[in-house]
């Protein structure tokens, strides 16, 4: 199904968007750009922003995103397209921790820093008050990330709020 969804993406752009060196090079850097105009997304800057980032950054953000969206209750879902695009988000999240695998330059300390601002809801399970104790892990990490003033988690739900 990923691999329909992105030849029929690039066979689009190929047929309709790509007529010299300039047009092919903004298409390459388009990074979700034409995805939210064609979904009349112009207006939330969050989204646009995020896009903006340096792309490893970028990647994590939208993979945190994607994963607290896809757990959020009360988001409505549809099952299909949902998991296509959290099967698309774990291989770039894939990426990211196997660094080799992308561009050179690309930071593994981004991936340790997302990862630190999670490390107190493991460490924190015995000092739970009575009101987290009924929570799952997920709901904790929601919580958490509504609650988060900084830091990956709190841009992941930043992002996840204005994609809901």
């Amino acid at each position: 199904d990923i691999s329909s969804l992105v030849i029929a993406h690039a066979e689009d752009a190929w047929m309709n968007s790509i007529e010299d060196v300039e047009s092919y090079w903004k298409l390459s850097d388009s990074r979700g750009h034409w995805t939210l105009e064609r979904n009349g997304c112009q207006e939330m800057a969050i989204l646009w922003d995020s896009l903006e980032k340096p792309f490893d950054q970028s990647v994590i953000l939208w993979h945190m995103a994607t994963d607290l969206c896809f757990h959020c209750k009360g988001a409505s879902v549809d099952p299909e397209p949902a998991n296509l695009c959290r099967v698309i988000s774990n291989y770039m999240y894939l990426l990211c921790a196997n660094t080799e695998m992308l561009l050179p330059g690309s930071r593994t300390s981004l991936f340790k820093d997302a990862l630190n601002d999670l490390d107190g809801i493991f460490q924190a399970q015995g000092e739970e008050s009575e009101d987290d104790k009924h929570l799952t892990l997920t709901e904790k990490v929601i919580s958490k990330a509504a609650r988060s003033k900084k830091g990956f988690l709190h841009d992941a739900w930043v992002l996840a709020q204005g994609l809901m």
